[in-house]
């Protein structure tokens, strides 16, 4: 709440907001601080985070908490048992992470399952900024703001698709790939992995090490909903300009429906190939 109140609200074009809403500081320092953690997207301002899109260094100490509050919370949970283990020196610690399964909380994953948790969050935040900043980098929705502004702007809106909901810009002046992309973030659960462990809950010093490489090509797995996605956001940057110039003919259906037709042709073709083959 303090790294709020210093870097954030004591701004004075922070503080006129306030004041002109009529709302105390410290109410609003706590408020947001909590909403965050708990992912629940209010604020006490009526349009959100909107007036406070420019203060870049307000939304990095945000971006933490949100993430700690759900996508982050398993891994960070099971950090946070392993540093006690060191202070304390205590069997217990090393025993529940050893068998996260037996203690009854769920939330609590094994190594190789928070690593990869810790890897799709990643991957999803990096996806969803580069895609945005494709589509909305020049929209007005961004217009004032620098370059570092815009891309800590558009990192803090990335982070919110699948968590507090907190936002800075106007969702209705998107463009509809963006919407798209922000309907399936937000589809996914909070500890969604697309590199799946093959763990159990036997002790981790029994399970059998492989190389890093080895291990993600067998466990990863790859749906057909998932490939219809990544081939239709791509269809989406490669033709966004057309997207933008002609959006009668370059909708978002038109662009699904021919991406689901050429799928469709091409796993007949291969079902084909193989009986023939056989």
């Amino acid at each position: 709440m303090w790294p709020i109140r210093r870097n954030y609200v004591a701004k004075p074009d922070a503080r006129n907001v306030l004041k002109s809403k009529e709302i105390n500081m410290y109410t609003f320092c706590i408020f947001t601080a909590v909403s965050s953690f708990a992912n629940c997207g209010f604020t006490p301002l009526n349009i959100n985070m909107q007036p406070f899109r420019k203060n870049w260094v307000l939304l990095l100490l945000v971006i933490p908490q949100i993430l700690a509050g759900n996508t982050l919370f398993s891994p960070l949970l099971r950090l946070c048992v392993w540093v006690l283990g060191k202070v304390s020196g205590k069997a217990e610690y090393a025993y529940i992470l050893q068998h996260p399964g037996e203690t009854g909380y769920k939330h609590l994953h094994v190594r190789r399952n928070s690593v990869y948790i810790v890897l799709s969050v990643t991957g999803l935040i990096v996806l969803q900024v580069m895609f945005i900043c494709s589509f909305e980098w020049n929209s007005e929705s961004l217009e004032g703001m620098n370059w570092l502004q815009k891309l800590v702007g558009l990192l803090f809106q990335s982070v919110n698709t699948r968590q507090a909901g907190e936002s800075i810009l106007d969702i209705s002046t998107l463009s509809p790939p963006t919407l798209l992309l922000f309907a399936v973030i937000m589809y996914l659960p909070s500890d969604a992995s697309f590199v799946t462990a093959n763990a159990d809950n036997q002790p981790l010093t029994h399970k059998k090490t492989n190389s890093i490489s080895r291990a993600l090509w067998r466990n990863f797995t790859v749906n057909k909903l998932l490939c219809l996605a990544v081939f239709t956001f791509l269809a989406c940057i490669t033709e966004r300009k057309s997207i933008s110039a002609d959006p009668l003919n370059f909708s978002i259906f038109s662009i699904v429906f021919e991406i689901i037709r050429q799928v469709h042709i091409l796993a007949k073709f291969l079902c084909a190939h193989n009986r023939n083959y056989d």
